[in-house]
């Protein structure tokens, strides 16, 4: 039995503010999977991983666990679960597991205690939903101008990284990068999948400046190997390891800059589950903030950006 949390406001909001919406909406679910992931224990990474985006509608967002075993970490089993008894066989004298890789035989057990993952992921992202929407509302007129000019952006990423998909490059190995939410196939691995968070006012410098915006871009390394989940696990990290450098390496070296800065934020060994996807591929994920000036969007392109 998988897991569904439905992120949605309490009231409808008018017509002029689903921009709002939206982005209240999207950052609410960032914070709620991180949260979740953080709330979740890990043994293999499996569960902690399994959290996912389903589904999104303007006005509410879909996030599953595809780990058949969630409701059982959330809620605990046995004496410790809804039942309130001890787990016993349904057929023969013993139940039969594994326990730190060695094979037990039992006749009963206690079960496991309840985690309370969801309840404790809800209440820490409540906290935070007041200061979105102060985020989302703040300096409106950037949500129209944000359209015109943050391909830019973008393009630079992908630059600094296509660049070393060459014989004698870092990426050498990387079949291809693929940018936003879908793709289409399955497409070889190793590839680099970019995807773009919502832009807001750049909150990462000591004295923030609302001239300074944020934009979050997420990286995954996908790689695939049918025999060896451990090297696949490595290969993926190593992969997205090799994709900061790059990124750090071409913006010091970048004389045509777009970003006043691009920071590191974090990187996340066991990236997210990819739907419908074999266990044995592997997705790490690093995440840079690109910082540049409300004025950028209006640049031209032939004038450079100190």
């Amino acid at each position: 039995m998988s897991y569904t949390i439905e992120i949605k406001p309490k009231l409808e909001l008018k017509e002029n503010f689903k921009e709002v919406t939206r982005r209240v909406i999207i950052l609410t679910k960032n914070e709620m999977i991180r949260n979740l992931k953080i709330n979740t224990p890990v043994d293999t990474g499996r569960a902690r991983g399994s959290w996912f985006m389903s589904s999104y509608d303007i006005d509410k967002v879909t996030i599953k666990s595809s780990a058949k075993y969630m409701s059982f970490l959330d809620k605990g089993t046995g004496i410790y679960g809804p039942k309130r008894r001890q787990i016993t066989p349904k057929k023969g004298k013993y139940l039969v597991f594994k326990y730190k890789g060695n094979t037990v035989f039992a006749q009963s057990v206690k079960g496991i205690k309840p985690h309370k993952i969801i309840d404790k992921s809800i209440e820490k992202t409540e906290k935070r939903i007041p200061g979105f929407a102060k985020m989302a509302t703040n300096g409106l007129w950037i949500i129209m101008i944000t359209v015109v000019g943050m391909e830019k952006g973008l393009d630079k990423i992908e630059s600094y990284l296509e660049s070393e998909i060459h014989e004698d490059g870092l990426l050498n190995d990387v079949t291809g990068i693929f940018i936003g939410e879908g793709k289409e196939g399955r497409p070889e691995t190793p590839y680099i999948w970019i995807t773009e968070e919502p832009i807001t006012v750049d909150d990462t410098r000591p004295n923030p400046r609302k001239d300074y915006l944020k934009a979050p871009f997420v990286i995954s390394g996908v790689c695939y190997d049918p025999d060896d989940l451990k090297k696949v696990y490595k290969d993926s990290k190593n992969l997205v390891s090799r994709v900061g450098h790059i990124l750090e390496k071409g913006h010091h070296e970048d004389q045509d800059r777009w970003f006043k800065f691009l920071d590191f934020d974090n990187m996340d060994p066991n990236g997210a589950e990819i739907q419908e996807a074999s266990l044995r591929v592997s997705q790490s994920v690093i995440v840079y903030n690109g910082i540049f000036k409300v004025s950028n969007m209006c640049l031209n392109k032939e004038k450079k950006v100190e």
